[in-house]
């Protein structure tokens, strides 16, 4: 994620070193053999391991919500967010491959709770949307305060994924 941002030309580092940028990795645990993989990794990326991983927290299993809310939670109370700040979600269609859609829905709705009413906080989450009409994420407008929506669109570009908010 950090390397996406450095990539975009948003160097995140200072945020990181300050403790103004968190992230909760619910992604890591896919990866069977953590230690091959930090062999593998380059220089580049044994330096950003190294400066992101204060500023990380690893949800073991993401398909356990009560547990990635218990860090979330935990992330923002250490961090003192009230009043101030966003939380930002990538992906909801990751998250949705890992649970039964009510729960997802169940899920980002107990965030918005929390975080948006409870704490001041908006919420921002990106999700991939095929087009198909009856698949999660496919009506998150009704429970988000903002939600990015990449999309193949050939109209704008072709075969070009297009941001839009």
């Amino acid at each position: 994620m950090v390397e996406q941002f450095l990539s975009l030309e948003w160097n995140v580092l200072p945020y990181l070193e300050t403790g103004q940028l968190h992230i909760i990795d619910c992604f890591t645990y896919r990866v069977s053999d953590r230690k091959r993989m930090f062999a593998r990794m380059d220089d580049w990326n044994q330096f950003l391991h190294r400066v992101t991983s204060s500023a990380t927290t690893t949800v073991r299993d993401p398909s356990d919500t009560s547990e990635l809310q218990n860090k979330l939670d935990n992330c923002l109370e250490s961090l003192s967010m009230s009043d101030s700040g966003i939380v930002v979600i990538d992906s909801l269609t990751e998250f949705g491959t890992l649970v039964q859609p009510v729960q997802a829905y169940d899920f980002v709705k107990d965030v918005r709770a929390d975080v948006c009413k409870g704490r001041f906080v908006p919420v921002f989450a990106g999700a991939t949307f095929a087009g198909e009409g009856d698949v999660f994420p496919y009506n998150m407008a009704y429970v988000m305060d903002g939600l990015i929506d990449l999309q193949l669109n050939g109209s704008v570009i072709e075969d070009v994924l297009v941001k839009r908010i």
